[in-house]
């Protein structure tokens, strides 16, 4: 039941994003004109990205507690554009540390960055995508009487999302990501395997 809630909180999230965005655009520029957006060229965003990762401790013998909390998201890319098909390549760093803890062990995440390749159809001044990439986290977890270890992980990250154009050169996105991260050794000697959820909400500089 968790798992729904936070998927149908990361939904709303983006859908919230596109509502906004399109009532931004009925107001046009302030002189009565509709915004048209070109999407190609180089980017730079900010914003707040919402993470739970979930452990699995592929052994059986923990019960690893799941990471969450807020960071801060940056992102840097550049885009082509023909005709409604927009494609490119962007980098994305998360600044912050997600924590958990349970009576078993305590577990964290920070310095993740991901380089993803991002596809997308622009209509109107909306466009949607989805992305594909590479990821990199590093992953601690402490033991009670077992010691600690600090492990850099890596994967795939899946996303969707959608971006709206207030003004020919800024933008709000939204977008939810998966990532699934290969088994590691750990500090008790079994293989731990782990996923993470993101929802993630950026202002986007275009030049």
């Amino acid at each position: 039941m968790r798992g729904i809630a936070v998927n149908a909180w990361l939904f709303l999230g983006v859908a919230s994003v596109v509502l906004v965005g399109n009532a931004s655009f009925a107001q046009g520029l302030g002189d009565g004109t509709s915004i048209v957006r070109d999407w190609s060229g180089p980017y730079v965003g900010a914003g707040v990205s919402y993470s739970k990762h979930t452990p699995t401790d592929e052994t059986g013998i923990l019960s690893l507690p799941s990471a969450s909390g807020a960071e801060l998201g940056l992102l840097l890319g550049y885009s082509w554009q023909s005709t409604n098909l927009v494609y490119g390549l962007e980098a994305v760093a998360n600044l912050g540390n997600s924590v958990g803890t349970n009576a078993c062990c305590e577990t964290s995440v920070e310095k993740s960055l991901a380089v993803k390749g991002r596809v997308g159809y622009a209509t109107g001044n909306t466009l949607f995508f989805g992305t594909l990439g590479v990821a990199s986290d590093q992953w601690s977890l402490s033991v009670p009487n077992a010691g600690s270890a600090s492990i850099r992980y890596t994967g795939v990250v899946l996303s969707v999302g959608a971006e709206v154009a207030l003004t020919d050169l800024f933008s709000v996105r939204g977008e939810v990501e998966n990532y699934n991260f290969q088994s590691r050794r750990n500090v008790t000697g079994g293989d731990v395997s782990y996923n993470t959820n993101t929802i993630r909400l950026s202002m986007v500089r275009s030049f």
